[in-house]
């Protein structure tokens, strides 16, 4: 009766999407199967690396680890995605993840000078979109897709096998911000603005069911040192907090005490995990722009086109839950 997951990710250590895997690891009723990794908060195969050492630590050893797409589907995306935020700033344009500095290309070398010793579960080196959809039509309306990345692989597997998104169980994003502002652009959250074809795609694919964790929901849980701390003193192995120390957040809550830090790719996780957290929602029809040359590139809206799918946007969660989620799987690594 465990829950058949697909992790889509751009991994980061023990954050939000490092997290979000690993209370994923630690739920009873999840089997997490598989975790492709794609460029978006780091490049696609520095992704890797974190998500196999997280995976080594927390329990993750009959997961299948891949490699995803480097770069976004339209050529020349990541070249320009620079000159659009300059020109055209949101709230939080001074971060920009992997395209702020130099490529990784050799995940195993990454691996090695981060943690000082060789990885211990090897990667398959399949194509990442060709598994997805693999996975799920090999057990149709048993999979329930977690993308909490650009939506690169998963839209790459839509468009090589479009039979696919009908035989998911469900998808659930992290990504948009469809009736708030974004925060890489006025208009563009950070994961749909990586590529935004991809998003498009896969918001227009006929999926069961569609969850998108936007900038909506995502703006309403902030974490603040002392929840951190909470799951961090939870913690046994000295290796696991060694990667919550690498996070940016740990130096963040240690500089500056009364700082607070959202969460994003946790709540995609909870939901997962038990989607009764999700206290309200609209259901909509929702549509990318997907159009280059529009300022409004990346942003996700309601529309009342027939043709375009119905998508659940949580709008608040049950806060005392989604934490307990959270404590209670990290406490159990």
């Amino acid at each position: 009766n465990r829950k058949s997951v697909l992790i889509d990710s751009d991994m980061v250590e023990a954050f939000d999407d490092g997290i979000s895997f690993m209370i994923l690891l630690g739920s009873d009723n999840v089997e997490v199967k598989g975790l492709t990794t794609v460029t978006g908060n780091v490049w696609a195969y520095e992704a890797l690396a974190y998500g196999i050492r997280i995976g080594e630590l927390c329990g993750g050893g009959d997961v299948t680890y891949i490699a995803g797409n480097q770069y976004p589907m339209r050529p020349g995306r990541l070249d320009e995605l620079n000159g659009q935020i300059d020109a055209n700033p949101g709230e939080d344009a001074s971060y920009r993840g992997a395209i702020s500095y130099p490529e990784v290309t050799d995940w195993e070398s990454f691996y090695t000078e981060r943690y000082g010793n060789k990885p211990r579960i090897r990667p398959s080196f399949q194509d990442a979109s060709e598994y997805i959809a693999q996975q799920v039509l090999s057990a149709p309306g048993k999979v329930t897709i977690v993308a909490i990345g650009p939506c690169t692989n998963v839209a790459k597997a839509i468009l090589t096998h479009p039979e696919m998104a009908s035989k998911a169980k469900e998808i659930i994003y992290m990504g948009g911000a469809v009736f708030c502002p974004g925060n890489t652009t006025p208009f563009a959250e950070m994961n749909f603005i990586y590529d935004p074809e991809a998003a498009a795609v896969c918001l227009r694919a006929p999926f069961p069911k569609q969850t998108i964790v936007s900038l909506d929901v995502c703006n309403t849980v902030k974490m603040k040192k002392d929840r951190f701390m909470e799951i961090y003193n939870s913690i046994d192995s000295e290796d696991i907090k060694q990667l919550f120390r690498h996070n940016y957040a740990y130096k963040l809550f240690e500089d500056n005490p009364s700082a607070t830090q959202l969460v994003w790719d946790l709540i995609s996780a909870a939901i997962a995990i038990d989607p009764g957290i999700i206290s309200e929602y609209r259901d909509v029809r929702l549509d990318v722009n997907d159009h280059p040359e529009s300022t409004a590139y990346g942003q996700v809206y309601e529309t009342q086109e027939p043709s375009r799918q119905v998508v659940r946007v949580p709008l608040s969660i049950d806060q005392e839950k989604f934490w307990d989620i959270v404590t209670s799987r990290i406490s159990k690594l």
